[in-house]
C-alpha cells in the first residue's frame, strides 16, 4: 500500500523551535505521513529551515523530533481572519517521530474516535444507475470522501451511491454503499483550495460490514505507523 501515499489527520498542539534562527512558536500538528507532516504555525519559517518539534503524548511524557521545512504557505483563517502559515516538513528522525505519533494514537481519545486516514484509491461508483469514476481520498470510521475525477451525474445531499473501491492487496476490492452527507462543489473547493467531491456516510448497520470497515481502517493506521511491512 505504499503507493497510496498514506497520511493521517489529527489536531495536536506542538511546540516549535527553529534551530536556524532560535525563534519559538506554538502550532498545531494537522496531518502526518510516513516521512512528512503538516503543521499550522502563527509564525513564518523558511524553506530549508531546521526545526525541532516538542509535543506531549500523555500527562507524564513528551517527545521531540527534528524536521526540515520543505514548503511554507501563507493563509488567512476564514473563521477569525488571523494569519497563519501551513508548513510541510520532512522528518529527519523517523524513529522518534513514529514514537510520538504512536504515543498520540494510544492516548488521544479524539484520535481514537475520529481516526481519519488520507488515501488515494480508485472507485467505480453508481448513482441511480449512472456510472462514474471517482477516487477515495480519505476514510474514517463513519465513511469516506469521494473526489470526482471525471464526468458524473449531479450529486446532492441524501443521495445513495454504490461504490467499488480498489484498495491494493492485501485488502483488495470492496463493495459498499453510503449516503451523501455534504457536497463540495467546484467553486467552494477552489475557494478553500481543496478537491471537489462528496462526503459519504457508509451504510454500516450490518455488524459484519462495520467490523470489516474498521479492520480496513486499522490496517491503514498500522501501515502508517510502520507496524505492518506488507502494506
Amino acid at each position: 500500500m505504499k503507493n497510496l501515499n498514506l497520511s493521517m489527520r489529527l489536531s495536536a498542539r506542538i511546540e516549535i523551535k527553529s534551530e536556524t534562527s532560535g525563534v519559538n512558536a506554538t502550532g498545531l500538528l494537522m496531518a502526518v505521513a510516513s516521512d512528512s507532516l503538516m503543521v499550522r504555525s502563527p509564525l513564518q519559517f523558511n524553506t530549508g529551515e531546521l526545526l525541532t518539534f516538542f509535543g506531549e503524548i500523555n500527562m507524564r511524557e513528551s517527545l521531540s523530533f527534528p524536521v526540515e521545512v520543505e514548503k511554507a504557505k501563507h493563509h488567512v483563517s476564514a473563521l477569525d481572519s488571523l494569519d497563519y502559515f501551513e508548513l510541510k516538513c520532512r522528518v529527519l528522525d523517523e524513529v522518534q517521530f513514529r514514537k510520538f505519533i504512536h504515543g498520540l494514537s494510544r492516548t488521544s481519545r479524539e484520535m481514537k474516535e475520529d481516526l481519519r486516514i488520507n488515501v488515494e484509491a480508485p472507485v467505480k461508483a453508481r448513482l441511480d444507475g449512472k456510472k462514474f469514476d471517482a477516487v477515495c481520498r480519505n476514510i474514517s470510521r463513519g465513511g469516506l470522501f469521494l473526489a470526482i475525477t471525471g464526468k458524473a451525474p449531479e450529486i446532492v445531499t441524501l443521495d445513495t451511491i454504490d461504490m467499488r473501491i480498489d484498495f491494493p492487496p492485501p485488502i483488495g476490492q470492496i463493495e459498499c454503499s453510503g449516503e451523501v452527507v455534504y457536497v463540495m462543489d467546484d467553486d467552494e473547493a477552489e475557494r478553500l483550495d481543496i478537491v471537489a467531491g462528496a462526503g459519504i456516510r457508509l451504510d454500516c448497520e450490518d455488524e459484519e460490514r462495520r467490523f470489516k470497515w474498521e479492520d480496513i481502517l486499522q490496517a491503514f493506521h498500522k501501515a502508517l505507523l510502520g507496524h505492518d511491512s506488507k502494506i
